[in-house]
């Protein structure tokens, strides 16, 4: 059979992975193409009934897995390299790097990748639970031994930490932190998309390809948010409902600062639920202060 130039690509990256799947070639190789898991299907079956390649069904997902010696791969890697290929379809891939050790703080990620749309970079370290769950011990480990950060620095020129994706099967985790960003989602990626989608879309504008800051979606609302204004407003709520003596003997910016002191933490975690849940097309900082002067009122009360 003649093999074309994707075709050769395929088989290349069938030798650089050791295996494909059906979906994830559609991904990578019929990338904006019409039809695209139909032509992938094709094309592997077409390699297969030529006896370039080998195919194996697996006992899980029931997908076909191609290979060059019809070995299964482990489902660790089959989860790492659907991630993979879901990204390549929707991002730009800056960096793609399987089993990153971290040698200070002694750890490993299962992937390291950072990718990019409408020039905006998004650092991930991916962790896939199966058999084994991702802790705060490891993810707190790896932050605190400034490796990373290091890393990006040396490559990038910005001392940025990326952000933990845990793919595993209930798409939840436990682990919080207010020094880096921990997205959870299923096996089937069915949510991670919009997550990206947020954390793109909101630092578009202050994230430069190669040239800027990195930003996880925590930091990009927090950089978004006017504290002066922000209690401005706090206190224009309030100060109707504080008696006249202490208005009196207290001086707005006295007031705003010790509100802010007591609840800017709280108020920032609450609306940035609120605007993930409601806000869908765009976010503006006139949406960011409707949400603040509703938790507000609903904190105070």
């Amino acid at each position: 059979m003649r093999f074309t130039a994707n075709t050769r690509r395929i088989l290349d990256y069938i030798t650089e992975y050791k295996f494909i799947t059906a979906k994830q070639c559609a991904n990578i190789f019929y990338k904006n193409r019409k039809l695209p898991l139909i032509m992938a299907q094709k094309k592997l079956k077409l390699l297969y009934d030529n006896g370039v390649i080998k195919r194996v069904q697996d006992k899980y997902t029931k997908e076909y897995v191609y290979s060059y010696d019809g070995n299964v791969p482990n489902n660790h890697k089959l989860y790492i390299m659907n991630l993979y290929s879901y990204l390549f379809n929707r991002y730009d891939i800056v960096y793609f790097k399987l089993e990153e050790t971290w040698n200070v703080s002694k750890r490993r990620n299962d992937a390291h990748i950072i990718i990019e749309k409408d020039g905006c970079l998004i650092g991930i370290l991916a962790e896939i639970d199966i058999n084994h769950k991702t802790n705060r011990a490891k993810t707190q480990s790896i932050y605190e031994s400034g490796e990373v950060q290091h890393w990006y620095e040396v490559n990038f020129g910005d001392s940025y930490f990326p952000s933990f994706v845990i793919v595993n099967a209930n798409g939840k985790t436990n682990i919080e932190s207010n020094h880096y960003e921990v997205i959870a989602t299923d096996f089937n990626l069915s949510n991670l998309s919009e997550l990206l989608w947020l954390a793109v879309h909101i630092t578009n504008d202050m994230n430069k390809y190669l040239g800027g800051t990195f930003m996880n979606f925590k930091e990009s609302i927090l950089n978004r948010l006017d504290y002066d204004e922000i209690a401005r407003k706090v206190f224009s709520i309030l100060k109707e409902e504080i008696r006249d003596e202490v208005v009196n003997n207290i001086s707005e910016n006295d007031i705003a600062d010790a509100i802010a002191d007591s609840y800017s933490c709280q108020l920032i975690e609450i609306a940035k639920d609120r605007v993930l849940e409601e806000i869908v097309d765009s976010i503006s900082y006139e949406d960011i202060e409707g949400e603040f002067k509703d938790v507000v009122d609903e904190e105070m009360c």
